[in-house]
Parts: structure tokens; C-alpha cells; sequence
């Protein structure tokens, strides 16, 4: 699992990175090659799009979009087009406005001289920071799992307290301190979903397990055991 985070994550800085340079480019093209006429907006048109599973987190995002009639060689083409929101506002239906296009690539076009292509692009930075938080998170998948299986190994068992129990809703959490063989104070914390530490209650001792070497490395002994 690990490794394919890292490898899911690799691959979407490649693609962040290929998206990137392909709109830049073509932006480029269509500025220095693009062939410039005058279009009419036929319409306009908003698209609502609302992200989150719950209420509280829902996010609704508007998208702005123009259908601008051109010709193309004599032959009348109609695009819908994604444009910013200042422009939109700025422009009615039936407005006159500039319009550059590739004549190859007739749905390639700009009304903005080019900003539709650079806004675009910056899609690519969402692409190349997931790919970096799966790598990170890879990574530290990697050094949490290696630790906890050090500490399995190597690990010295010595007597808790326990100094702190809340139950919740999410489970009941259980706050321990202990003394390591090198005389280190140590604090730690567990938690149990859908169950209670049986009779353990404020004062009670609780079996743990510390790294002889990193005393602050370590865990309950049943967890240890699972």
C-alpha cells in the first residue's frame, strides 16, 4: 500500500507537471498563430457545483460559460466557453468582443487574450499537490509502520498509571504516565472505538511497552499484542 502511494503520487506530479506545460503551450500557440475576429455572445450560463457529503461541509463553486458565435473561413461556429466572472458580469448577450482561435483547433479559442488557458493551467498545481501528500503520507506510513514494528521487537515493558479517562461519542480515550528505565517521564494516549477499558479507572496501573533506546517511542502492551 505504501509503495503505491508513493507511486499514485509520483505519477500525478508527471501528470501535473505534462497538463501543465501542454496548456502553456498551446496557449502560446494560440496567441503567436491564432487568427483574430469579432464574435457575438448568443448566451450566457452559470454551472453550480456543490462538493461535500455533509451539510456543514458543502461547498457550492459557480462556473462561467458564454456561447460566442464566430466564422470560421465563412462557415458560422458556435462555442460554449469557459470565461472568469469579471468578464462575465462585463458582457451581455449580444455584445460584439474580440475572439482569437487556431484554425486547426476551432474549439480552441480566447476571448480574454489568453487568461482562460493560464487559469486552466493552474489546475495542474491541485494535481502536483496531491501527488506531494501522497508521497509524504507514503513516507510516513512507512516510518510510523517500521517504528511501531521496531518497538515490537526491541520493545521493554514496564508499568503505566493511568492519569486521565474521557468517554465521548467516538470512543473512550485513556491518558497514561509512566517512568522509563533511564529515569525519562513519559506521557502517551489511546483510544477504543465502541468500547470501554473494562475496570481501568484514574490511578490504575496499565501495562507498556518503550523502545530501551527512544523511551518516548512506545504503546500499551495490548496493542503491542494485536
Amino acid at each position: 500500500m505504501i509503495g503505491w502511494l508513493c507511486v499514485i503520487g509520483v505519477a500525478l506530479i508527471v501528470a501535473a507537471i505534462a497538463l501543465y506545460l501542454s496548456l502553456v503551450a498551446l496557449n502560446a500557440r494560440l496567441l503567436d498563430e491564432g487568427t483574430a475576429t469579432s464574435g457575438t455572445i448568443v448566451s450566457k450560463e452559470i454551472h453550480e457545483t456543490t462538493n461535500g457529503m455533509r451539510v456543514r461541509q458543502r461547498r457550492t463553486t459557480y462556473s462561467f460559460f458564454v456561447s460566442v458565435r464566430y466564422d470560421l473561413d465563412g462557415i458560422p461556429q458556435t462555442q460554449l466557453h469557459k470565461i472568469s466572472e469579471t468578464f462575465y458580469n462585463a458582457t451581455l448577450t449580444g455584445a460584439q468582443v474580440p475572439v482569437i482561435y487556431l484554425a486547426d483547433r476551432p474549439d480552441v479559442l480566447t476571448l480574454e487574450n489568453g487568461r482562460e488557458l493560464r487559469r486552466e493551467s493552474r489546475a495542474a498545481y491541485v494535481f502536483a499537490g496531491l501527488g506531494v501528500l501522497m508521497i509524504a503520507l507514503g513516507l510516513y506510513l512507512h516510518r510510523f509502520l517500521t517504528a511501531r514494528a521496531d518497538l515490537r521487537r526491541n520493545g521493554v515493558a514496564v508499568r503505566a498509571n493511568v492519569s486521565k479517562i474521557q468517554f465521548g461519542n467516538g470512543g473512550t480515550a485513556l491518558t497514561y504516565e509512566f517512568t522509563s528505565a533511564d529515569g525519562t517521564s513519559c506521557k502517551g494516549a489511546a483510544r477504543r472505538t465502541g468500547r470501554h477499558w473494562g475496570e481501568l479507572k484514574v490511578g490504575s496501573p496499565i501495562a507498556v511497552i518503550h523502545h530501551p533506546q527512544r523511551p518516548k517511542l512506545h504503546m500499551l502492551e495490548m496493542d503491542a499484542q494485536r
